[in-house]
């Protein structure tokens, strides 16, 4: 992942002590579009809802193609409808928390 996250993004996201970044439900499609501009394939990602810092219950994960755009795609559809995956223990935007696996594309 791209060590410099740029300064609207700089407070988008909790990072876990390995390093792994959880997005803010608020700012995930945004932080997406950044990974993909960086030149990383998003090859799925988790949600999960948020309870305090460091503290979060997973929800639900997706899997996406390896192609490009098709990830970008499917992490943007993950992003804008979670209730699809989630179901009615979706939370509102400001408590989920998005994670993005990716890959150097």
């Amino acid at each position: 992942m791209a060590d410099d996250v740029p300064g609207p993004l700089s407070d988008a996201y909790d990072q876990a002590a390995n390093g792994e970044r959880f997005w803010r439900g608020d700012r995930a499609e945004e932080a997406a579009r950044w990974l993909a501009g960086q030149g990383l394939a998003i090859l799925g990602g988790e949600i999960y809802e948020r309870y305090s810092v460091g503290w979060a219950t997973y929800l639900a994960s997706w899997d996406a193609d390896e192609d490009d755009e098709a990830g970008l795609r499917t992490a943007l559809e993950a992003i804008r409808r979670p209730a699809v995956l989630v179901g009615d223990a979706c939370g509102p935007p400001d408590q989920l928390r998005f994670f993005f696996a990716t890959l150097p594309a």
